[in-house]
């Protein structure tokens, strides 16, 4: 019911505007080296709905994802596949959702922005490496590993331009989202009283961008000696073009009093020629020594590379291979932390 009434609330001023559709069907087939972790399909939807106002302009993402079973890939190594139970019901079921509505109004020199919105968005913009569509699969060339963003959220932000080379951005939301809860809309508005708070700045010059990011969340998490703290941190992102490829240096710290990961660096390169694009990344996730009280956890470490090929404009076929040493930081119990899993992705853009 909350679905409907928010489609038909941004839909009845827009009937007169263009409404814009876009987006991609992407299915994903993965298997591994791991005798006892079975291989699986997840079939992943993305659409992208906007429109223009007489005053500003809105936007919606829906969501789609089937299910990740236990035993298999994805549900065993939570870091292969970054879109993985990215839209799930209270019961980890896929489901298809409207993942964030946005309103954006022109101000100043730049954009407010308000509704449901993706914060991660905010503080972990990159120029590539971060479209598990039709770049990098896995979760640490997606997103930031230490990153304490919720999912997406009910707030407001900012983004605003300085002069050429200058922007930045501000983001004031609740502290835990959609997919932090139990997945129904109605808890957002249960959960008003803890805050998630970001800024950013980047800089360009030339081929060169760097982006810096500082973060605060108000909510109170149980720390690894028992108490209650805060979660912060910030991230780092520096991204270099050249006739050779796009670089990527990103890096994260957090909270080693409550984060499992309280640092993060990954380094990645992409490359388009002709119809084929091929990419190589690796990262490292370090696990917080104050989880790691008796040294029986190790960091996290994986390897991407892939090769894909554009079939048709909007049809793309991509191979990629994958290598993670410590999965889970190397508890998994009987199961092997070390896999080598290979995916085969088809993607057909609208």
């Amino acid at each position: 019911m909350l679905k409907k009434s928010l489609i038909g609330l941004l839909m009845l001023p827009t009937l007169s505007h263009a409404i814009e559709l876009s987006g991609a069907l992407t299915g994903f087939y993965l298997t591994t080296s791991a005798d006892d972790v079975n291989s699986e399909f997840i079939g992943v939807l993305d659409a992208d709905i906007e429109g223009q106002l007489p005053i500003g302009r809105w936007h919606m993402y829906v969501e789609g994802t089937s299910s990740s079973k236990a035993g298999k890939v994805t549900a065993t190594y939570g870091e292969a596949l970054a879109d993985a139970g990215g839209a799930a019901d209270e019961d980890g079921d896929g489901r298809i959702q409207i993942s964030s509505l946005e309103y954006y109004l022109p101000l100043g020199k730049g954009e407010l922005v308000a509704g449901l919105l993706y914060p991660s968005g905010f503080t972990e913009s990159g120029d590539w490496s971060n479209d598990e569509t039709t770049q990098f699969i896995s979760s640490a060339f997606v997103n930031i590993q230490t990153s304490g963003a919720p999912d997406y959220a009910l707030g407001l932000g900012y983004t605003g331009q300085i002069d050429e080379q200058l922007s930045y951005s501000f983001l004031l939301s609740q502290a835990q989202g959609l997919g932090d809860l139990d997945a129904r809309y109605s808890t957002l508005f249960d959960e008003l009283d803890e805050y998630f708070t970001s800024a950013e700045l980047v800089w360009q010059y030339q081929q060169l961008t760097i982006h810096g990011a500082l973060w605060i969340s108000s909510l109170d998490i149980e720390a690894f000696d028992g108490g209650m703290d805060n979660n912060a941190g910030g991230h780092l992102t520096l991204a270099y073009q050249t006739d050779v490829g796009q670089f990527l240096f990103r890096y994260g710290l957090a909270n080693e009093d409550v984060s499992e990961i309280d640092a993060f660096y990954g380094v990645s390169w992409q490359q388009q020629v002709d119809r084929w694009a091929f990419g190589l990344g690796y990262s490292q996730s370090m696990v917080s020594s104050e989880l790691n009280t008796n040294n029986e956890l190790d960091d996290i470490s994986q390897f991407e590379a892939y090769a894909k090929y554009q079939v048709l404009d909007n049809v793309h076929l991509t191979g990629s291979i994958q290598h993670i040493e410590n999965s889970g930081f190397g508890d998994l119990g009987e199961i092997e932390t070390e896999p080598t899993i290979v995916t085969l992705r088809a993607s057909f853009e609208f």
